[in-house]
């Protein structure tokens, strides 16, 4: 089968169609064909739809807009492209269960659809022997990484660090990703300790090589955001035996159920599927993100013995798309 798979935008969405294409080109599970007009099935993301062409393809779906406030943007609108490629999809390939129920209430239900998670590289070392590795680790460090906008959560990350009790004032809080002085300086006075101020560093805009070395060597992952699809940051640092933090909306906690690397912080209320003011995340109490990061912290979590890894892995997830893409090329 000869299969055309579109670029995604900038960031994780175009990391993982990277990996994606290097593993089925490796694994030979298809030929990768550089013109959609030349292949039997495409694979298509919304932002980067291909020119009209008469080739099937399947739509890689990551979410519906669904910000009442218009802040980027017409909601109505920014979902109406969205919409026509999904009606004319010959499948739809969702990236969480929680993707798939809101397109399923707003769109209606495909009729030939999946829920596939983003996968990653588990490099160089088993999951044994990466969960060894973290249990061994000396230094205490806190990964947060995203390109932050309000409904990432990065004040909340920084508070729920803050909370933590002067037995863990040893430990590092690093957070990757764009964030202007200014608003360093808020944050950092917004702690009001000098203990643990002193343990905050921002790393910037940082590589691929960068970022996985910083995943290696991290204690743990925060990540807040409310209403996350299927955080492909989150994926690369479960890929390195970290263990993530995360809030209990959004599909991000499907990570954590179906690999156990990680453990869910119940701070968000029920959600029934309407458009909100995602820009304008509710208050929160952190209590329960603090005692999540204790219990990662304090090394008992590398007990456990339920982690598996293998849902994430690339090959696996690689495999669940060519077998798909086959069935929208008949």
């Amino acid at each position: 089968m000869k299969v055309f798979l579109a670029e995604a935008p900038d960031g994780g969405p175009r990391n993982f169609i990277s990996r994606l294409k290097d593993s089925i080109a490796s694994a030979h599970l298809a030929d990768i064909e550089s013109n959609p007009d030349t292949s039997d099935v495409r694979l298509e993301c919304i932002h980067n739809m291909s020119p009209e062409c008469d080739v099937p393809y399947a739509l890689r779906l990551d979410g519906i807009y669904h910000d009442s406030q218009n802040t980027i943007g017409n909601t109505f609108l920014l979902n109406m492209p969205i919409y026509d490629a999904y009606k004319k999809a010959k499948g739809v390939i969702f990236q969480s269960e929680f993707d798939q129920w809101m397109a399923h209430l707003h769109f209606g239900e495909h009729e030939n659809s999946i829920v596939i998670n983003n996968g990653a590289n588990i490099k160089g070392l088993n999951q044994n022997q990466l969960l060894k590795r973290k249990k061994a680790l000396s230094d205490r460090v806190i990964l947060a990484s995203s390109k932050w906008r309000r409904h990432k959560r990065l004040k909340e990350c920084v508070q729920a660090f803050s909370l933590l009790p002067k037995e863990y004032d040893d430990v590092e809080l690093k957070i990757a990703g764009h964030i202007d002085e200014s608003e360093q300086a808020d944050l950092i006075r917004m702690v009001g300790n000098e203990n643990k101020s002193n343990k905050i560093e921002f790393l910037g805009n940082i590589s691929q090589e960068k970022i996985y070395n910083e995943n290696m060597n991290a204690t743990c992952f925060l990540h807040l955001s409310w209403f996350d699809h299927c955080p492909n940051s989150v994926i690369e640092a479960m890929s390195c035996g970290t263990p993530v933090v995360c809030s209990n909306q959004g599909g991000t906690k499907e990570l954590i159920e179906k690999t156990k690397c990680g453990l869910v912080a119940e701070i968000d209320p029920d959600y029934d599927g309407s458009f909100i003011s995602l820009y304008d995340p509710p208050e929160v109490d952190l209590k329960p993100v603090k005692h999540a990061l204790m219990d990662i912290l304090n090394k008992s979590f590398y007990n456990y013995t339920t982690i598996d890894l293998a849902p994430i892995g690339i090959g696996r997830v690689a495999r669940r798309y060519v077998e798909f893409l086959e069935s929208c090329a008949k």
